[in-house]
């Protein structure tokens, strides 16, 4: 290709060069006469030689070795030219125009001429051969003859000779270079420039890739455009921006745990079904320290393209902290083969957490400090549990909002002395279920709950008892915010509240506009500083979910009420409590709530 290009400027130079050579040939040739065989006249035969005068003897001419060619005559000077014309034409005049004046001069000259009538050969002659221009006298008074006038011999230049370079491209050849030559001109136009000849919007930068899912009839996830910031990121807030909950969940675990330049990934992963959204928050209790183990999601008939993606470039080996086992495959979940798996699994909600808990304890040979019960019939108000157990390693078990079921009581009785913690309202899990619990330990469990989902996870991120409770009431502090909507988005984000910036998982349950209470709990814990910005805390959010979840006005609203601000100094009046204030609750709530 390159030859080519190169082949075709040098005959663009080859090209200029023979028309400047040509204008130069032109001005030195100008007058000769045209080829023979061309339409042109035949040149004329130059006139034969004069007899010498009577007793003079005449020298023959010099007749060169080589003479020229017919129809290539010598390149003559203008001013020689018009003076063979003349002299020409002089000597090309027929006899019967001379003067009879100049007949003596004529016969002094030489013999007579034989006429047409004494013989029959001086007409043709007469026709082929003019007649002798009459002698001129010079000043001597002696007459001078004609001197014969031969052409000089003047060989044509040879022409240079037209080689052909080997491996020159022909025509056909040129012109393909030419189009690939403008094809790749406006290839480059075009990746300098970036234009839009489709007239769409100018490009986001550049943002990590989420995915799209096309109905139900393809359920496997694809790759869709990428999305530049606001919607992948602001000053205070990152987004994890999935389409569902399984894109979350890689997309967290690579955040997590990225297992390259020379860092080991995680030794262990966790498999969950998405739809399987209590297995989710019951696997969390093994994201915590030692085990480590992040929570990848798998569909009922295959495992998705992203699973498969994540688990790769995790690479999990296996650890002693997590009993050589590369897999914790919950509930049955299905699972790339060729691991070394543990299966964690139960006929229902509550026997898998029950189990769980049980297989945390034989990896780490201890018991938890603490417990969570949650209930198993209102997702939104149990996916808060979940952020609690990858920070802690608390197990995370199930109740029902009037009953307890048995795997979960055995498991609260091999746990007697633990303290037991009951998140969600009365309305979620009632009076009677936390009587029931209290009579198979010895200790009363705790309740933390608001009315809504929104409130709820509001009141256990305040919440503080001892070592349990994120206890966050100030400024300084990582936060998850996740839809309620999307419950197994719990378990696919519980590795960002153990690890990074640790923050509890808060909850909306309108993508579109920020709710009242989280909005007071935001400024309430709002950063500021006096003097030097540099020396303050901050705050910053994980947003988990594409913009159905979670949209870019409200993520831009998050931004803006985690901005550390300027602390006014000064005399003033206290403005009382904002929307979403109050004192971390460290009691729990035992009467009932409507």
């Amino acid at each position: 290709m390159l030859s080519r290009i190169r082949y075709f400027f040098e005959d663009i130079g080859y090209w200029f060069s023979d028309r400047l050579g040509l204008g130069r040939r032109r001005r030195r040739n100008r007058g000769a006469l045209p080829e023979a065989g061309a339409g042109a006249a035949p040149a004329a035969e130059p006139p034969p030689a004069e007899s010498p005068p009577a007793g003079a003897t005449a020298a023959a001419p010099e007749v060169p070795a080589h003479p020229p060619p017919a129809d290539v005559p010598p390149p003559q000077p203008k001013r020689r030219r018009f003076r063979r014309r003349k002299r020409t034409e002089d000597e090309t005049r027929p006899a019967t125009e001379v003067k009879p004046e100049d007949a003596g001069a004529a016969a002094a000259a030489g013999p007579a001429v034989a006429s047409p009538a004494t013989d029959p050969s001086a007409a043709e002659t007469a026709q082929l051969q003019p007649t002798a221009p009459p002698a001129k006298r010079s000043r001597f008074g002696r007459p001078s003859l004609p001197r014969p006038s031969l052409p000089r011999p003047r060989l044509p230049r040879p022409s240079r000779p037209k080689l052909r370079r080997p491996g020159r491209p022909g025509k056909r050849g040129v012109i393909i270079g030419v189009v690939v030559l403008l094809a790749a001109a406006v290839a480059a136009v075009y990746l300098a420039t970036d234009f839009d000849f489709g007239g769409g919007d100018a490009a986001q930068p550049p943002a990590p890739r989420i995915v799209i899912e096309e109905g139900e009839a393809a359920p496997q996830p694809k790759e869709a455009p990428e999305l530049g910031f606001p919607a992948f990121a602001t000053k205070n807030t990152t987004r994890v921006s999935g389409a569902n909950p399984i894109a979350d969940a890689a997309g967290v675990a690579l955040a997590t745990a990225p297992a390259t330049g020379g860092v080991e990934g995680p030794a262990a992963v966790s498999i969950v079904a998405e739809d399987d959204w209590p297995a989710a928050i019951a696997a969390s209790s093994l994201v915590a320290e030692p085990i480590g183990a992040p929570i990848l999601l798998s569909q009922p008939d295959e495992v998705p393209e992203l699973t498969l993606t994540a688990l790769s470039e995790l690479a999990p080996k296996g650890s002693p902290e997590t009993g050589d086992n590369q897999l914790f495959r919950f509930g049955g979940a299905l699972a790339p083969e060729g691991l070394r798996a543990q299966d964690v699994d139960g006929a229902n909600p509550a026997e898998l957490a029950a189990e769980a808990a049980a297989e945390r304890e034989r990896l780490t040979g201890e018991k938890p400090e603490h417990v969570v019960l949650v209930s198993s019939d209102r997702p939104e108000f149990a996916m808060p549990a979940a952020a609690w157990a990858a920070r802690s390693g608390d197990p995370v078990l199930f109740v029902q909002s009037e009953s307890v079921p048995t795997p979960t009581l055995e498991a609260l009785r091999e746990l007697e002395d633990v303290p037991a913690y009951v998140l969600g309202p009365a309305p979620v899990v009632s009076n009677e279920v936390i009587d029931q619990i209290a009579k198979e330990t010895k200790a009363e469990p705790k309740r933390i709950g608001e009315d809504d989902a929104v409130s709820n996870s509001i009141a256990f991120a305040r919440y503080s008892d001892g070592s349990f409770g994120w206890n966050v009431t100030d400024p300084g502090h990582g936060l998850v915010l996740a839809n309620a909507t999307r419950p197994a988005d719990a378990g696919a984000a519980a590795p960002l509240s153990a690890s990074g910036k640790w923050g509890p998982l808060l909850l909306t349950d309108n993508a579109e506009v920020l709710p009242a209470p989280l909005e007071g709990y935001l400024l309430d814990i709002k950063p500021g500083y006096v003097d030097d910005p540099t020396r303050a805390v901050y705050n910053h959010a994980w947003l988990i979910g594409d913009q159905e979840a979670i949209s870019v006005d409200v993520q831009a609203q998050v931004d803006e009420l985690l901005e550390l601000a300027k602390v006014q100094s000064g005399r003033g009046q206290d403005s009382g409590t904002l929307p979403g204030q109050g004192e971390p609750e460290s009691q729990p709530d035992t009467g009932d709530k409507p």
